[in-house]
């Protein structure tokens, strides 16, 4: 288990990370989504101790990550840009990482490369850099760490190869209680393999929770109304985040339960409403709105 407990990083003036409070159980897929600048690089560059917190700490599986050689064994990092040596294989890379990871297994290694089409005495600086995040990705889960962190994880892969790549994520998370921490500024990337997700915004956390799709203080409802009156006894009931309307059709984000909100629908008696599912771009807009980040404003660029 992976434990934060008010962590702070500055860089002069800009206060990248504040105060952050998070537990990552073990076995889990923990997604960390925000905009870019949202702290999320380095958040993880704390978390595999390439960077020092100016207060705060984190302790993994009860000991602390700092300049702790046994700790951080289980621990494999990916950054955006991986990095690896002038002209250097795969398999050269792979040698010298496992000099770094005694459970290191080669075996299964050559078998994801092959599996996958990639030459492992090819040089890596002859890739793409979406080959060059899968190659290090594959690596990572054959390094035999019980955590692998990754930053911006599905940038530049293909579909085919990010779908394979979710798929062995969570294969190892199944069958050898890996626990993985991918962050991403692409909130739908993440959204259907992670089973825990972490909104950080001006590094601060806004949300941290499982299966923060399905939260319960923020609904999505579309409805027909038989008259105005009946739409505004809508609005001046509930504390509504968003309205839209396409046609006769209305659909509200607004705040409160599902079972609060559907009373004033029903008091309302529309023609027709039923709820939908909150995507996980509209649970981050509102959030981040309601810290003060004008979203809307972009749309009228």
């Amino acid at each position: 288990m992976i434990e934060i407990h008010e962590l702070c990083k500055n860089y002069g003036q800009v206060k990248a990370i504040r105060s952050v409070d998070l537990t990552i159980r073990d076995q889990q897929i923990f997604g960390l989504v925000g905009a870019n600048g949202a702290g999320k690089s380095t958040l993880l560059g704390l978390l595999s101790d390439v960077l020092e917190p100016d207060s705060g700490w984190i302790h993994i599986d009860g000991q602390p990550i700092r300049d702790n050689v046994e700790v951080k064994q289980e621990l494999f990092y990916i950054p955006d840009e991986a990095y690896y040596f002038p002209s250097s294989t795969i398999a050269q890379m792979a040698d010298y990482l496992e000099g770094f990871y005694p459970a290191f297994d080669s075996e299964k290694l050559n078998h994801f490369l092959d599996f996958f089409e990639l030459d492992p005495n090819r040089s890596i600086s002859t890739y793409s850099k979406g080959t060059r995040k899968q190659l290090f990705i594959l690596i990572g889960l054959s390094a035999g760490a019980h955590y692998l962190v990754l930053d911006e994880t599905f940038d530049g892969l293909d579909v085919f190869v990010r779908q394979g790549i979710k798929a062995l994520i969570r294969k190892e998370v199944k069958e050898r209680g890996l626990t993985a921490v991918i962050a991403s500024h692409n909130l739908s990337e993440v959204d259907d393999v992670c089973s825990h997700l972490c909104i950080l915004h001006e590094g601060k956390v806004l949300i941290s929770q499982d299966g923060i799709s399905k939260t319960k203080t923020i609904q999505k409802v579309q409805c027909i109304f038989k008259k105005d009156e009946d739409r505004e006894l809508v609005e001046d009931r509930l504390k509504i985040r968003r309205h839209t309307k396409q046609g006769s059709m209305h659909i509200f984000i607004a705040d409160g339960s599902r079972e609060s909100v559907e009373t004033v629908f029903r008091e309302a008696d529309p023609l027709f409403y039923e709820f939908l599912n909150l995507s996980l771009e509209e649970i981050f807009f509102t959030r981040t709105e309601e810290e003060g980040y004008d979203i809307r404003r972009y749309t009228k660029l």
